[in-house]
Formats: C-alpha cells, sequence, structure tokens
C-alpha cells in the first residue's frame, strides 16, 4: 500500500530502444525516495540510476512494468535515471521526488 508523500518535483523520460536519462529534482538530505510511474498501455521500460548524465540503462536494468508506481529510496548522490526499452517498445516514465513511503 502506498503511503502519504512530500513531493518537490518530477522528471518525464520517453524510453525507446536508445538509452536516454535526466536529471533527478533533488530534495536534499542523505537520500530520498523517487517514485517511478509508468503509464497503462506502455511497454516494459528498465531503469538505472547514476551519478552523473553519463548514466545508461539496458535491458539487464530494473524492469518498470505498465501502469504501475514503484518506489525506490536513493541516496542523494544518485543524480539521474535512464531508461530503455526492448527493439520497438516505448514507455513514457515519470520520476517524483521527494520524502515519505
Amino acid at each position: 500500500m502506498l503511503q502519504p508523500i512530500t513531493p518537490v518535483g518530477s522528471a518525464s523520460l520517453s524510453a525507446s530502444s536508445t538509452t536516454g536519462n535526466v536529471a533527478l529534482v533533488q530534495p536534499g538530505g542523505q537520500s530520498y525516495t523517487v517514485w517511478v510511474y509508468s503509464l497503462p498501455g506502455d511497454d516494459v521500460a528498465y531503469i538505472a540510476f547514476g551519478t552523473s548524465s553519463s548514466v545508461e540503462a539496458t535491458t539487464s536494468d530494473i524492469p518498470i512494468p505498465p501502469g504501475v508506481i514503484v518506489p525506490f529510496i536513493v541516496p542523494a548522490l544518485w543524480t539521474h535515471v535512464a531508461a530503455i526499452c526492448a527493439s520497438t517498445e516505448t514507455a513514457s516514465l515519470t520520476f517524483t521526488s521527494g520524502h515519505g513511503a
């Protein structure tokens, strides 16, 4: 069950067969929560967190099924997230940062 959150901002990324990345909105502190949302009807996306804009995702990384919200607690040094889909597939992802469960 999802708990109430204190969001500070969101970033969006369209995933395709080529890896792409986006900077996360950082709320400050030693760690924070990132809620990853994938639209219903999209394909499975794969994500990877990283410390710079050079982070890349592969189809061996964390799978995000369509139509779900997945929370991650990440360290403050993780500033970016990358996403990719399998060949010919696409997904629209939203990454909302904040504090909470």
